[in-house]
């Protein structure tokens, strides 16, 4: 770290100062994270710190007031980050003790509005019980069932006529039908969908096997000084 900003940054050397975060960014540097960060409107910070080739770092403030407010704003999403990567915020770790800090609630008008394309949304329209079936979910205001698709099958015997819209003409209701002809199709994207959801749950426990890694190596680091 230089000494610039040892001499800026009120949050260095505090551990109530700053956030954590890790996700698959190896090989992002420490300036393409702060540039994302402004990118996407997050709340003020002061600086990141990251060393090369780890999947890990921590944001700094200038007061433990910023941390908290970024903590919450930050919380609970993941993040499309840059050169597709995706990143994850959480709690940092107290020095000593090795304890997730305790970040509050700030009450603090916010001029921060995270730019909504940055989060990675969990309502994904496509469900699986398994690996042979996938459930398509309309919008909630299409009034379409849901359709299931056999990904092993590959017949067009799934053709065939599916409800969409129920629509009212001169005082009667007519039920609209759509033939799928097209099933191969629609099995195809659906498959590239579904991978898609299942690399984004894989990341996600690579994140927690990581951050437990992270307190594992603290520990031992500990016990090692201690002797």
């Amino acid at each position: 770290m230089s000494s610039f900003f040892e001499n800026s940054c009120s949050g260095c050397g505090k551990d109530n100062h700053s956030v954590f975060f890790c996700g698959n960014i190896h090989h992002l540097g420490i300036k393409e994270i702060e540039t994302w960060l402004k990118s996407i409107n997050s709340p003020p910070f002061v600086h990141v710190i990251k060393k090369d080739q780890q999947g890990y770092g921590v944001v700094h403030f200038n007061t433990y007031e910023d941390a908290c407010v970024f903590l919450h704003t930050m919380k609970g999403k993941r993040f499309s980050g840059p050169a597709y990567t995706i990143i994850k915020f959480s709690e940092a770790k107290e020095f000593k003790t090795k304890k997730l800090i305790k970040y509050d609630e700030i009450v603090t008008p916010s001029t921060s509005v995270i730019t909504p394309s940055a989060i990675i949304s969990d309502n994904s329209p496509i469900t699986s019980d398994d690996s042979s079936t996938l459930t398509i979910h309309p919008p909630n205001d299409c009034q379409v069932s849901p359709m299931q698709i056999d990904l092993t099958n590959d017949n067009d015997e799934q053709s065939s006529s599916i409800p969409l819209i129920d629509t009212a003409a001169e005082g009667s209701v007519k039920k609209e039908m759509i033939n799928l002809g097209c099933i191969g199709c629609m099995k195809l994207t659906t498959q590239v969908e579904f991978l898609k959801t299942k690399i984004i749950s894989l990341q996600d426990e690579l994140l927690l096997a990581q951050k437990e890694i992270i307190g594992y190596k603290s520990g031992l680091n500990d016990n090692v000084n201690k002797e």
